[in-house]
């Protein structure tokens, strides 16, 4: 069995929760050694597994502060980014409506194209019309 020394402990607070092997270390020790009917286990393994345990703990405590500011910070992120978006749906809801009359005026504005391209082939007819008449009025000139 491997004895962790003061020196481990101060490892382990460098190192933040430890290894996996030492823990697994602590748990062999913790299960003492049978000198009697029950296990015994020596207090120096008992005073060093608080430590450690003490010292997770700690770490885990770090840890949910850290996490807890960051969960603050990432709800008020979202709570902006919540009064962002409902002001870009407002706005476009409105450009919806805006498209929405503009449509209405690009179909009147296509019915009067419509009315006015027929007003000019109307025209271009009557100016047909009238140069035949002119031709006609020159041809019976030429011919009288």
């Amino acid at each position: 069995m491997m004895q962790l020394q003061r020196n481990d402990m101060d490892d382990l607070l460098k190192q933040g929760l430890g290894t996996p092997e030492i823990w697994h270390n602590l748990s062999e020790e913790l299960q003492g050694v049978k000198i009697l009917e029950h296990p015994r286990v020596q207090k120096k393994v008992l005073v060093k597994a608080i430590r450690m345990q003490t010292i997770a703990m700690r770490c885990m405590s770090g840890e949910f502060d850290r996490l807890r500011d960051r969960i603050d910070v990432v709800e008020r992120e979202a709570r902006s980014s919540q009064k962002q978006l409902e002001k870009v749906n407002t706005k476009v809801h409105s450009l919806e409506a805006i498209v929405e009359g503009q449509k209405h005026r690009v179909v009147e504005l296509e019915g009067e194209i419509s009315k006015q391209a027929k007003r000019i082939d109307q025209l271009q007819g009557l100016e047909m019309q009238i140069k035949a008449w002119g031709l006609q009025i020159r041809n019976s000139r030429i011919s009288t």
